[in-house]
């Protein structure tokens, strides 16, 4: 069986943490599996490189910046393969480009154009681990890229489906997807199963799988599970077309769960909800959390939008049309 793992940059933050990964991986191995484990940078590295950059220089170009950037995954991958070696597992680490992710040419925010997985089958025909850096590709132009914030599961999941891999295991510091934060909400409930449509709601208020890793996995029907790195054969959340694949699903609860967002700001207004939207959209600014009722409207705002907001949309009590909540 093939299988494609993710680990993320908690699950590889420290040399102990890499060497507890490697053993891990070789269990999987020795039970016959073939493997190619993509890895994010270790721990806080991406966010230190890019303070590091901001206190070198005021301006960055976005190239240079990928090319500051790719470093972290290459660090990890290149750590782990040689922890698997020390573990007697054969390995081989690959950067985006030498695995073939070809991208387009936006810098710091690339899309995958295609995978040419050729060299990872040449691996994996000769029983060796492929340790792939995530995050990362290259345009057809020969330009390193990276693929943006959470472009490590992008990397798992497009492996996986260029190479037709039986499953996809995106590894985390948690059991997988909740019904809501349990670090707010004391009973939240671990969710088995989820439907593809679900887990994008989730991702989308900060759930741990990139939403460009989710919508990819239900264009290419990748069979992806969310597990806890420290227990990769623990249930997890497993990803599902539609919850008809889940016995006594027919009369489920409606409500799967509850997201949660930090520091937004909520607006009540009694525009109607299409001039509201009109109005918004003028200046770029996406209505996307919202609720109405015949005499309001009301949504959330990002903090740095909020002046946005204000320049379409009036706050003062005199005009009575909408009022900041908090």
């Amino acid at each position: 069986m093939l299988i494609v793992q993710k680990y993320g940059g908690t699950s590889l933050a420290t040399p102990e943490h890499i060497r507890s990964a490697a053993k891990r991986i070789a269990e999987v191995k020795r039970a016959g599996h073939q493997l190619v484990v993509v890895v994010s940078a270790m721990g806080k590295m991406t966010n230190n490189l890019i303070a590091l950059a901001k206190s070198t220089v005021g301006f960055a170009p976005q190239r240079e910046m990928d090319m500051l950037l790719t470093t972290g995954e290459r660090v990890s991958m290149a750590l782990l393969a040689m922890a698997l070696h020390e573990e007697g597992v054969p390995a081989i680490s690959f950067t985006g480009s030498q695995c073939g992710i070809v991208t387009d040419s936006v810098h710091t925010d690339a899309k995958i154009l295609e995978v040419r997985p050729d060299r990872i089958r040449s691996e994996l025909e000769k029983d060796k681990v492929v340790i792939v850096a995530g995050f990362q590709g290259v345009s057809r132009d020969k330009e390193v890229t990276t693929l943006g914030r959470g472009g490590s599961d992008t990397t798992a999941v497009a492996l996986a489906a260029a190479l037709g891999a039986e499953h996809c295991e995106i590894l985390t510091d948690v059991e997988g997807l909740y019904s809501a934060d349990p670090n707010i909400v004391d009973n939240a409930e671990l969710l088995r199963t989820c439907t593809y449509e679900e887990a994008l709601e989730f991702a989308s208020l900060g759930a741990k799988m990139h939403p460009r890793s989710i919508d990819l996995a239900k264009r290419f029907n990748v069979n992806v599970r969310i597990a806890p790195s420290a227990d990769s054969t623990a249930a997890g959340t497993q990803l599902v077309a539609s919850m008809e694949e889940e016995p006594g699903a027919m009369e489920r609860t409606r409500i799967r769960g509850i997201g949660s967002k930090d520091g937004y700001t909520l607006f009540r207004t009694r525009m109607d909800l299409r001039t509201l939207s009109e109005s918004l959209s003028a200046v770029h600014f996406p209505l996307r959390f919202f609720s109405f009722t015949d005499s309001e409207v009301r949504f959330l705002s990002e903090p740095e939008k909020v002046a946005q907001v204000v320049t379409v949309v009036p706050i003062e009590e005199s005009f009575g049309q909408v009022a900041l909540v908090s």
